[in-house]
């Protein structure tokens, strides 16, 4: 698959000259694909479950919290003071599933798999920027 980013990038370098619109339709159509995906991670919804599988919460991908379903075996099985914090363990699944999601995307656009043990401890939007500008 062509990486979107840098079918942007190679749509608006060789928009001079001849055929020209062509190129700029390309690099149109590649930032909409960039565009629907980053909507659709947004927009999406994930779901996470407690320890116990009995739990469901399902959170947009924006983080906000849609709905927490309480299964009849955990209201039988866990005690009342112990259901807050597992409903928060399923909300805390979810949105770790956003994240998730959110790095499958970015790999996609970027062209290649991030692995986490590969990223340097330094400050997130300064390693994005970096890796951005090699890119170009």
């Amino acid at each position: 698959m062509t990486n979107p980013y840098q079918a942007v990038i190679a749509g608006a370098k060789g928009s001079t000259g001849p055929g020209e619109e062509m190129e700029l339709r390309r690099a149109a159509a590649a930032m909409e694909d960039i565009l629907s995906r980053i909507t659709a991670l947004r927009d999406g919804e994930h779901e996470g479950w407690d320890s116990t599988g009995t739990i469901r919460a399902l959170v947009q991908g924006t983080g906000k919290l849609l709905k927490v379903d309480i299964g009849a075996r955990a209201v039988r099985d866990i005690p009342s003071h112990e259901l807050g914090r597992h409903c928060i363990e399923a909300i805390n699944a979810a949105r770790v599933r956003i994240g998730e999601a959110m790095r499958e995307t970015l790999s996609d656009l970027s062209g290649g798999a991030v692995e986490l043990d590969q990223i340097p401890r330094v400050d997130p939007l300064t390693y994005w920027r970096d890796k951005m500008r090699e890119l170009r």
